[in-house]
């Protein structure tokens, strides 16, 4: 099945199953404690797959990436916030939360699968994340 029905029936499946952790996070010097996120994720773009605008204030080219939060919620208070995620007005969910950085050391109280890019890897209980300015090389045509 293609389109956006796949990602929403994968979320409400992940929803039930989420086993969750506390975080521990160190943001370019700033100390974050996070109790149990349903979503913590990291963008230097707008979107996901599906047109899901999980971080509409990213971008690429500022050296910045994006912390977004989402605590567990009610089914109901998800379910009704979730057209938010596509029009791009996450930010204004009184519980989501978005901080800006360079470098974020993460402390998870154990080991488990991220995923990066739509790819799903096995990382320690403790990872860091950071901008490498002009680390990429891209070739444009002239």
């Amino acid at each position: 099945m293609r389109g956006i029905l796949p990602y929403v029936f994968a979320g409400i499946y992940q929803y039930f199953r989420y086993e969750p952790q506390d975080f521990e996070l160190d943001l370019d010097g700033e100390k974050l404690d996070v109790a149990q996120p349903v979503v913590l994720t990291v963008a230097n773009l707008t979107q996901y797959g599906g047109g899901v605008k999980i971080a509409p204030e990213a971008r690429a080219d500022d050296g910045l990436l994006e912390l977004v939060v989402v605590p567990k919620i009610e089914m109901v208070a998800f379910l009704a916030n979730l057209p938010r995620v596509f029009d791009g007005t996450i930010r204004e969910v009184p519980e989501v939360g978005t901080k800006r950085f360079r470098k974020m050391r993460v402390r998870r109280e154990r080991a488990g699968a991220l995923q990066i890019d739509g790819e799903l890897i096995e990382a320690d209980e403790e990872v860091v994340i950071e901008v490498r300015p002009s680390a990429l090389e891209v070739i444009v045509p002239g």
